[in-house]
């Protein structure tokens, strides 16, 4: 069951905090393997989820500072379109919550990728999500938020 990455063009980051928002963060960038063209993210409502509504999201990196305004940044994931990526950025502890919210909106080659801590993520996603392809990732990364947005 190969997934073809050139039909990835929507991507969602369900959970926007240090790691989903250095991944929504980061300027989409279309190459010969993927199209992707849009990022929509995925936030409870707050202060951090206006200031990324109003200004998009700034990194600050060792690089310079990067800025980025997804294509829609919301609290409901009803406003969502279908995605062809879901990265699931929550912590394991707001992870079956978010499974079901991306429930409805998850098809058969819906590809998506848990980026949190746990050993036992899989199998959690797994016992509530029936369709998609759950992909095993590892990441590690050094984020903080300084400032909403």
């Amino acid at each position: 069951m190969g997934q073809d990455f050139q039909s990835i063009k929507r991507v969602c980051i369900y959970g926007t905090g240090g790691v989903g928002g250095y991944y929504g963060g980061r300027k989409p960038r279309p190459s010969k393997k993927t199209n992707l063209k849009n990022v929509k993210l995925f936030y409870r409502p707050g202060e951090h989820l206006k200031a990324i509504q109003q200004n998009g999201i700034v990194l600050n990196t060792p690089g310079g500072n990067i800025k980025s305004v997804p294509t829609l940044a919301t609290h409901d994931f009803n406003e969502v379109p279908a995605p062809d990526m879901i990265l699931l950025c929550t912590k394991s502890y707001d992870l079956k919550v978010a499974v079901m919210a991306i429930k409805i909106r998850t098809k058969e080659k819906t590809v998506v990728i848990p980026l949190l801590n746990g050993i036992d993520i899989y199998e959690r996603i797994r016992t509530d999500l029936e369709s998609g392809m759950v992909l095993p990732s590892c990441v590690y990364l050094g984020t903080h938020i300084e400032n909403p947005g």
